[in-house]
């Protein structure tokens, strides 16, 4: 990469953060960086995302993740289908008081998880293969999030088993309509945001599922 790109993505990546309201130190810049560059390495063997310029990284892989960050909950964090670790990683780095589990299906994308977590020196993340309607934990998640996902009724029906009382789902997608949370029942609640990804021009949107039970108040 050019002299250039490295100043118009280090740039990018400045600015998209102060958009977000996020202060990134630079040791977490650095780390960014460093996770991007590791996905290229890997991308060249196992083609774990198909996004390989650089600026594109940035903002649909860093800054998208970040975009949730005002809506994460709690102390455990669970991340369904993290991939190569999206949203996962990224909220990782800038929550270190906070647990993450990123839990994957496609073992190869695990295996990069892991090791981008010893290399970036992320204790507060642990990798799991396995899908999420069979799989259990010991304790259970304040907030579990997802990405891309078809339909708000399967993530609620999968993930429910593993939601701590007072908990939330945040499901994101490009567009979700109103009329989604008709679909997930009188026991569930759905408070859509919309999401403002500095260089993504199309709509992003998280849903945030909470039992109908649950209180309002954000932590």
């Amino acid at each position: 990469m050019s002299d250039s790109n490295v100043t118009g993505c280090a740039e990018l990546l400045r600015a998209g953060t102060q958009a977000l309201g996020i202060n990134l130190a630079d040791s977490n810049r650095e780390q960014v960086f460093l996770l991007l560059d590791l996905l290229d390495r890997w991308n060249r063997i196992y083609n774990l995302t198909g996004i390989r310029d650089r600026a594109e990284q940035i903002s649909r892989h860093i800054l998208d993740s970040f975009s949730i960050q005002p809506y994460v909950y709690g102390r455990r964090v669970l991340d369904v289908g993290t991939g190569a670790g999206f949203p996962g990683l990224p909220l990782a780095l800038i929550n270190r008081d906070r647990e993450f589990v990123l839990l994957d299906a496609n073992a190869k994308k695990i295996r990069f998880v892991r090791h981008a977590m010893m290399t970036l020196e992320l204790a507060n993340v642990q990798a799991e293969h396995d899908r999420v309607e069979v799989y259990t934990s010991n304790a259970l998640f304040d907030t579990i999030m997802t990405r891309a996902v078809s339909s708000l009724g399967l993530v609620v029906e999968h993930c429910r088993h593993l939601l701590a009382p007072g908990g939330r789902i945040l499901a994101m997608k490009s567009e979700i309509g109103q009329g989604e949370a008709a679909g997930l029942g009188d026991n569930w609640r759905m408070d859509l945001h919309a999401l403002s990804v500095p260089g993504i021009a199309s709509p992003r949107s998280v849903a945030e599922i909470r039992s109908a039970s649950t209180g309002s108040d954000a932590g």
